[in-house]
Formats: structure tokens, C-alpha cells, sequence
């Protein structure tokens, strides 16, 4: 028997294909969902369509999820399941819009926009399609400078004020509307201050002057330009008996002589008392001697920090001037007439209730997503390098809704089967407009609301092989990675998986860990070997592939049984070449049997010629040994009428038995 060198260490470098598996009968099946809106009816219809070469009968699931619009509030929640029919494609849903009835859900800053989110999900609760959906509704808030203070002139020019009486003081009265505070850049429309609770105050400010000694006096009221107290009304009780005068006071701009120099004055004096009937000197620090002889609030007009409260709602800022001076009929003048009017909340946001945290409808299997919305009874802002809530299903993370009353939160369920929605804690600062955070707890139990944790089949089709090693059949979210064992046919190339991996052939199939669905994989074929192993009917092969198949049958490589061969005969049809390249540490073929794994069969080379194998040996000793054509034979083990030729190195052999 001719025999040829060659030599090896076996290299085997295998590229493996990371396929993503859809888990359901939709394999070939891709869904998307369009919303288009009918101003008249108030009403958006969202359209549900598949596409794939085969659409056999299918049931989805579908919900609408809060994002910044709250159900019940912006629209009305959707929640159902459909089965399409065979080569069906679409599905309407129609969900009705509407204005929020409640206060808190009105307002949200710089836009008029609230969204909430149209999902599509397999029957196991899984994402199909989604399709987000802007509603315009409410009020848009300025984002920022709601509680900075705003100055507004009520008039520039001087004019001039005597003993007449505010009633006969021509110039009287002077004022500013609303409109001049909350038309300002920044400022809040009045029915959202009044929601949240906020106070107006404020002071007046203005550059006066006389032309003789005497008094002068400062009149604030709201909404009342036609009616007037007298300054000898303001002794006891409220400044007048005007229910709409909020604020009283006397002054006198240069006690001992007239000041013809115009000095700046502010009112209310925040450092001094209301009622006080006895002169403060140098009361303003305004670079003239004066005194305040008295000032007086309105019942509960008086803030904290001294000055003026405001009706949220007012409609006009009134202003009128009076003077008394006796005899010497004193006049005087008042000009840049300034209100500055701010904003203050100092209370800390609020949820609505524990009631109004919802979670989203929906299967809830274990790596199902959810969504927890919170509603707030005022605009809250999330901020913060973590915003999330912690539950029992896992953190869920912060999604939408900064900006409005609303904040969604959305995660994935990761617990076992059984598990009870709770919210145990929540990471980041919320906080309202004004920078008050929230301190409350949104810690809640969502009763009756359980997570699953269902188990899916897998089915397998061999087409005539079989798994040596077994496959699983079934599997969970939870599982870790799955590598399906290759399968086995004597005589058979295995071409690879096609099914929940797709209509291409695959070797190595993956079912990655957090895979879910139903998944069906059938055995593709190719024959290599032809007759029936018997001497009077060898196995005969004539190609490459037929005698890796025989190293793979031998060896037990691809995780395949092992077989001796013993009492087995094969024989050469044909002669086979293998391509190659120059590289000199080349590895195109794999030795048939090992020093554990002899070949014990019979091989018949029928003289045909085996050419352009190659095995890499590595420099170590103990690595020349077996790896040969064949690499060890065993008892009762024949070789015989094979050539080797351009077989490199050139000490490669037909047997390396040593």
C-alpha cells in the first residue's frame, strides 16, 4: 500500500451566527400601526397592518399606554386581543380624545401637547409595533420665570396731587389691568397660580416731591376705579371701609420744611408694623428725612415678608394719591409710578392620590414590559442621574411626562411567576415650577396584579436523523442561552436548521436568553454516503464532505455520538481533491479516529487518489502524533488501495498510528 506524509495539529476556527428569534407563528410576519385623527369626531384611528410572504391565522393583543396624557382624562384607554384570519392584513382601533375635565390635567409647560403611546403585542404581551400619539389640549405654562418678580409701570410722567381728597384729585385714579402682569414673558395664566396655591405680592414703588409742608397718602385697591374712602376713615380697623382697599398709608416727605427734591418711596415699609400710629423716622432710606406716620392692610393682606397680597384673580391694580396739609393747601407730585408683583409658592407638589398611580393593561409574563404613570396635582419637572421607581418587578425607568402633571415610568418584568406589583421607592427629584421638591411617598401595591412566568415549547423535525445529544423542549424568558445540538443521519450531511431561526439554513442555532414564544426547527439533508455499510454493500463516498462526514461519524466531533466502525466497510467512488491555499499553517481536514478513537473499519481506496489535504502541526513534540488520513486504527481496522498525493508537509502519512 502506497503510503504519503503529511502532518496536522488539528485548528478549527467556527463563525457562529447570533440570529434573533421571533417566538411566535408571525415569523415571516412584520406589524406596524398608523394613527390618523378626525378633527370632528374627536377620535383617532389606529390602524393595525401586517405584511410577510404567508400570514396564517394570528392573534395579537393591543392597549393604549399613558405617557403624558392620562387616560380618563385626554382620552379613553383601549385594551383588547384580535385573531387575524388567514392572509388577513389589517386591523382598525379607534380611540376617543377628549379635554381633561380635572384642573391638574390642563396645563403643561410650553406647549399645549400631551402623548400617550398604541401598542401592538403578541399573544405573550411582546412588542410587535407601537405608535406614539400627540394630543393638543390645555393651557401652555412658561417653563421658567413664573415667581420672578415683574415690574410694571403705571405711569411715567409727573403729576401733581393735593389736600382735595382722593375723590377730587384729578389724577386719581391710576392704575394697571391683569393683563400687564400675566401677558408678561414668563408668567403663568392667574388659573394656574390659583391651582397650585400660589400668592401674588407685591409693592409700589414711586419718586415723589412737594411744593410745601405737609402729608402725603397712599391708597391700593383691586378692581375699583370709581369709588374712593376718605384718608379719615383709616383710624381703626380695615384701611377704609371700601371692601376692595387693601392697603393704606401716610407719610410725610420732609417734616420740618417742603423738599422740592424728587426722593424714590416703596410701600408697604416691610420693616415696619401694620396700624402703627407712631411716626417712624427716616422709615425709607432714600437719602431725605421723612417719617410714616401710620400704614394699615386689608384683613389678611399682609404676607410674611411684609408686603402686599394680591387676589389672584384681580382684574385691576388701582393707585390713589391724597394730601393734607391744612391751611397751606400742600401739593405735591408723584411720577415713574411702578407695581412689582411676584409669584410665590412655597408649597411642595402633591400626588393625586395613591388611587390615580396606574399600570398599564396588559398580559404580565416575565419580560413583558409595563408602565407605571404617576399624576401630580400641579406641573412637576423629574431630574436627576437616576429616575426611576423601584417595584417588585424590577426598576422602572423614568419615560415621559417631565413638564406636565404626569410622569410615566416604563420596565420590564424580571420576577418569578407570582410576583405582586409594588412600588417600593422611587430615585430622582421631582419637583414644581417654583423648585419645591416632592418629600411624599409613592410607595403602592397594585392588588390582583401578578407576574407569570410561562414555559414555551420547542418542537423539532429530523427528517429521518436524530439528536445523539438531546435537544431541550421547552424553555422560559429566564432560561440562558440555548445552542441546539447538531443532529445525526448516517450517511447524511447535516445542512442546518431552518424554522423560528429563519427559511435560511443554519448549523448553529442560538435561542439567546430572554427569547420568548413557541419555536418549531426542522433538519435539512444532504446524502454523502450511498449503500449500506455491508462488505457486500459498502459505503460508498466521493467527495470531501463524505469523508468529513466520516472523521465526524468516527470521532463524535459536532457533538455526535462516537463510532469504532467496527464490522463497517466503506470504500473511494471517486477521486477527491481539496482546495487549499499556500498558507503554511493551513487546516482543511480533520483526521479519521484518535489515539481514543481508532477506526476499526474497512476503508477501500479502489486506487483512487485523495489530494491536497492539509494539517497544520505545531512545533510541539507531543502534538506530531495521530494525524495522519487516519489517525489511529483500531482492532480488525483495514486501510487499504488509497493514494495521497500533494499532501503538505512533505512527511505527511495515510496512518499516523504514533
Amino acid at each position: 500500500m502506497k503510503q504519503h506524509r503529511f502532518f496536522a495539529s488539528l485548528r478549527i476556527t467556527v463563525v457562529l451566527a447570533a440570529l434573533l428569534v421571533i417566538g411566535n407563528n408571525a415569523l415571516a410576519q412584520t406589524f406596524t400601526v398608523e394613527a390618523s385623527y378626525n378633527s370632528n369626531t374627536k377620535k383617532t384611528t389606529f390602524t393595525i397592518t401586517r405584511s410577510g410572504s404567508s400570514l396564517p391565522v394570528q392573534t395579537i393583543n393591543y392597549r393604549t399606554v399613558n405617557l403624558s396624557a392620562y387616560a380618563g382624562q385626554h382620552y379613553t384607554a383601549v385594551s383588547d386581543s384580535y385573531t387575524f384570519p388567514a392572509n388577513e392584513t389589517t386591523k382598525t382601533v379607534v380611540v376617543s380624545e377628549s379635554a381633561a375635565s380635572t384642573n391638574y390635567y390642563q396645563y403643561q409647560t410650553s406647549s399645549t401637547n400631551r402623548t400617550y403611546r398604541f401598542e401592538v403585542l403578541d399573544q405573550w404581551g411582546f412588542n410587535l409595533a407601537s405608535c406614539n400619539r400627540t394630543v393638543s389640549t390645555g393651557t401652555s405654562v412658561p417653563s421658567s420665570g413664573l415667581f420672578n418678580e415683574k415690574e410694571i409701570t403705571i405711569y411715567t410722567d409727573e403729576l401733581q396731587y393735593s389736600d382735595a381728597g382722593y375723590d377730587k384729585n384729578t389724577n386719581n385714579p391710576q392704575y394697571i389691568n391683569s393683563s400687564s402682569y400675566y401677558n408678561l414673558s414668563g408668567i403663568a395664566p392667574s388659573a394656574y397660580y390659583t391651582l397650585i396655591g400660589a400668592q401674588l405680592r407685591s409693592t409700589l414703588s414711586f419718586d415723589a416731591r412737594e411744593q410745601q409742608n405737609g402729608y402725603q397718602y397712599v391708597q391700593i385697591l383691586i378692581n375699583n376705579t370709581s369709588t374712593c374712602d376718605d384718608r379719615k376713615n383709616c383710624n381703626d380697623g380695615n384701611p377704609g371701609n371700601i371692601s376692595l382697599s387693601r392697603y393704606m398709608a401716610g407719610f410725610d416727605h420732609q417734616p420740618s420744611s417742603a423738599n422740592t427734591t424728587y426722593a424714590t418711596y416703596t410701600f408697604p415699609v416691610t420693616s415696619q408694623p401694620d396700624n402703627n400710629q407712631n411716626p417712624v423716622d427716616n422709615a425709607w432710606d432714600n437719602g431725605v428725612t421723612n417719617k410714616l406716620y401710620k400704614q394699615k392692610f386689608n384683613t389678611n393682606c399682609r404676607a410674611t415678608d411684609g408686603r402686599l397680597i394680591l387676589p389672584v384673580d384681580f382684574e385691576k391694580l388701582v393707585v390713589r394719591f391724597n394730601a393734607s396739609g391744612g391751611s397751606d393747601a400742600d401739593k405735591w407730585w408723584a411720577k415713574n409710578v411702578k407695581a412689582h408683583i411676584q409669584a410665590v409658592d412655597g408649597t411642595v407638589p402633591t400626588i393625586v392620590s395613591i388611587d390615580a398611580i396606574t399600570v398599564s393593561a396588559g398580559s404580565y409574563n416575565r419580560g413583558n414590559e409595563f408602565y407605571i404613570s404617576v399624576p401630580f396635582r400641579e406641573i412637576v419637572n423629574i431630574s436627576g442621574t437616576t429616575k426611576k421607581l423601584t417595584t417588585e418587578w424590577g426598576d422602572a425607568i423614568y419615560e415621559s411626562g417631565s413638564g406636565t402633571n404626569v410622569l410615566t415610568f416604563k420596565g420590564t418584568i424580571n420576577r418569578i411567576s407570582g410576583t405582586t406589583l409594588a412600588i417600593t421607592g422611587f430615585e430622582g427629584t421631582i419637583a414644581d415650577l417654583a423648585g419645591n421638591s416632592f418629600s411624599g411617598s409613592l410607595n403602592k401595591t397594585f392588588s390582583g396584579v401578578t407576574s407569570s412566568d410561562p414555559s414555551y415549547t420547542i418542537n423539532y423535525t429530523y427528517n429521518g436523523g436524530s439528536a445523539i445529544s438531546s435537544n431541550p423542549t421547552s424553555y422560559k424568558w429566564s432560561s440562558d442561552d440555548i445552542t441546539l445540538n447538531t443532529p445525526y443521519k448516517t450517511g447524511y450531511w447535516f445542512d442546518g436548521w431552518t424554522g423560528s431561526n429563519g427559511s435560511e439554513l443554519a448549523s448553529s442555532v442560538i435561542i439567546p436568553s430572554h427569547s420568548h414564544g413557541d419555536k418549531t426547527y426542522t433538519a435539512h439533508w444532504t446524502q454523502v454516503w450511498t449503500g449500506s455499510g455491508t462488505s457486500g454493500d459498502p459505503y460508498e463516498i466521493t467527495t470531501g464532505q463524505g469523508l468529513n462526514l466520516l472523521a465526524m461519524y468516527v470521532n463524535g466531533l459536532s457533538g455526535n455520538a462516537k463510532h469504532d466502525c467496527s464490522g463497517v466497510y466503506f470504500q473511494l467512488g471517486e477521486n477527491i481533491i481539496y482546495t487549499h491555499g499556500d498558507n503554511v499553517s493551513e487546516n482543511n481536514f480533520t483526521r479519521i479516529g484518535t489515539n481514543s478513537e481508532p477506526f476499526c473499519g474497512v476503508f477501500n481506496g479502489q486506487g483512487h487518489t485523495i489530494s491536497g489535504i492539509r494539517i497544520y502541526k505545531s512545533g510541539e513534540v507531543s502534538d506530531h502524533n495521530y494525524h495522519g488520513l487516519f489517525g489511529k486504527i483500531g482492532d480488525g481496522g483495514i486501510v487499504r488501495n488509497v493514494i495521497m498525493t500533494d499532501a503538505v508537509p512533505s512527511y505527511a502519512k495515510i496512518i499516523d498510528q504514533h
